[in-house]
C-alpha cells in the first residue's frame, strides 16, 4: 500500500471483504505509538441507529 499526495490510502478490497466493510464505511483512527489503527466507527454506527446500545466487556 502507498499513500497518495493528499494522504489516502486505498485498503485493498480483499482486506476490505474479509473484514466485512463496505464502501462508505464509517472508520475512525488511532494512535498506538508508531502503529496507526483503523476501526469501523461506532460512533458513526450510533449516530444513525446501526450501533448497539450494550458495551462490550
Amino acid at each position: 500500500m502507498t499513500m497518495d499526495e493528499r494522504g489516502r490510502v486505498t485498503l485493498p478490497i480483499e482486506l476490505r471483504q474479509e473484514l466485512g466493510w463496505a464502501t462508505e464505511t464509517p472508520v475512525e483512527f488511532s494512535r498506538d505509538g508508531e502503529y496507526l489503527l483503523l476501526l469501523p466507527s461506532t460512533i458513526a454506527e450510533a449516530a444513525d441507529g446501526r450501533g448497539s446500545s450494550s458495551t462490550d466487556a
